[in-house]
C-alpha cells in the first residue's frame, strides 16, 4: 500500500474560457503525483487523453465542453478512487463563458509602421472585466488584447503584416475563434527628405516634402513650430505646402500629420531669416538669348535656397554674394 500526499492546487490560467471547450488550461500545485494524480472538471473525471502530468507542480488540462456557463471546480487527486471527494485545497475556479461575440472593428482600414504597431477596437457584446483576451490577424501570432468596456476591446496589430487580413478573437491565444471580419493594413507614410528648410519670416515660399507611400485619401498637413499649414498631394511621394509668416527669425520644429499621425524626420527643423528685400539688379538690361550675369542688391540675401525669377522663365539658381548681394546668369527671353 503506498500513501500518496494530498495534491495541492493553487492556480488554473486561463481563468476563463468558452463553453465550447478546448482551452489548454494550466493546473499548478503541488504534490501532483506522476503515476496517480487524475483531474476532474465539476466532479467529473476526465479521460486520461484530456490531461498530461508535466511536473509535480504542474498538469495541463484540456477544458471540456460545457452547457451552461459558470464556475466550476478543477480538481486533482492523488487518489483515483476518491476522485470525486472533495479534499480541502486540491481545487480551484474555473469559468465558463458564453462563445465571444464581434460585430465590427473599427477603423476597418489602417496605416502599419513597417516595425508594425497599428491599434484597432473590436466591437462585441458581453466582453468581461478581468478576463485574458487575445486577437490574432491574418497568420500573424496570437497578440493579448486590452479590455477597454464590455463592448470593446482593444488590440495591437503585429508587425509584418500587410493587405486584407482576417481576425480571430478569443479568450486565450490556444481558443481563438473566427470573427468574419478583416482589417485592410496599409504601408504607413514616410517621410525622407524636405526642403528648403530656410525661409524668410514673411512666409509665402513652398516647401516640398518627398516620401513613399502617400496616397490620394490621406489628409495631410505641416506644421511649423505650433502652426499648421495644408498639404497638397501631387503624387505618391511627394507633396508640398506654404510655409506660413512668423514674426521673428529663428528655428522651429517641422512634422507632417497625415491621417492625423505626426511623422518626423530625425534633428529635421525650419530655419526662419530675417526677410529678404531687393533694390537693385545691375545691369538692368541685357540681350534676348540670355547668358547675362546679373548682380542683385539688397538686404537679407544670405542663408537662403536662392534663384531668379525672370518674368514667365523657370527659376534660374543663384550665388549668394554677401547679405546684401547675390548674382545669377539670364535665361533666354
Amino acid at each position: 500500500f503506498i500513501y500518496e500526499e494530498a495534491a495541492v492546487v493553487d492556480a488554473v490560467t486561463p481563468a476563463v474560457g468558452s463553453l465550447e471547450g478546448g482551452a489548454l488550461l494550466q493546473v499548478t500545485g503541488s504534490d501532483f503525483s506522476e503515476e496517480h494524480a487524475v483531474v476532474s472538471v465539476a466532479g467529473v473525471l476526465l479521460n486520461a487523453s484530456a490531461s498530461r502530468w508535466v511536473s509535480s507542480t504542474l498538469i495541463l488540462v484540456r477544458a471540456p465542453p460545457a452547457v451552461t456557463p459558470g464556475l466550476v471546480q478543477i480538481e486533482v487527486t492523488n487518489a483515483p478512487g476518491s476522485a470525486n471527494q472533495k479534499q480541502p485545497g486540491s481545487s480551484e475556479a474555473f469559468r465558463y463563458a458564453v462563445p465571444v461575440s464581434v460585430t465590427s472593428v473599427v477603423p476597418s482600414s489602417l496605416d502599419v509602421a513597417i516595425g508594425g504597431g497599428g491599434v484597432v477596437t473590436i466591437i462585441g457584446e458581453r466582453f468581461l472585466a478581468g478576463v485574458d483576451y487575445a486577437c490574432r490577424f491574418g497568420g500573424g501570432p496570437a497578440v493579448a488584447a486590452v479590455f477597454l468596456a464590455d463592448t470593446k476591446l482593444r488590440c495591437m496589430v503585429a508587425p509584418g503584416l500587410s493587405g486584407n487580413v482576417s481576425i480571430d478573437v478569443g479568450y486565450n491565444n490556444d481558443t481563438l475563434s473566427a470573427t468574419g471580419l478583416a482589417v485592410t493594413l496599409e504601408p504607413a507614410a514616410v517621410v525622407d527628405a524636405v526642403y528648403p528648410l530656410v525661409g524668410g519670416t514673411a512666409g509665402g515660399g513652398t516647401l516640398t516634402v518627398q516620401g513613399r507611400n502617400f496616397r490620394w485619401d490621406m489628409d495631410a498637413t505641416c506644421v511649423f513650430g505650433d502652426v499648421e499649414t495644408d498639404a497638397k498631394l501631387v503624387s505618391n511621394n511627394t507633396l508640398t505646402c506654404g510655409v506660413p509668416y512668423t514674426r521673428l527669425p529663428g528655428v522651429v520644429s517641422f512634422a507632417v500629420l497625415i491621417s492625423d499621425v505626426e511623422i518626423r524626420q530625425p534633428d529635421v527643423a525650419f530655419s526662419y531669416v530675417p526677410q529678404p528685400g531687393i533694390s537693385g539688379v545691375s545691369p538692368e538690361f541685357g540681350p534676348a538669348s540670355g547668358n547675362t550675369l546679373v548682380t542683385v542688391f539688397g538686404r537679407h540675401l544670405m542663408g537662403l535656397y536662392a534663384a531668379c525669377l525672370f518674368t514667365d522663365s523657370p527659376p534660374v539658381p543663384a550665388e549668394p554674394l554677401s547679405s546684401s548681394s547675390l548674382r545669377c546668369v539670364t535665361p533666354p527671353s
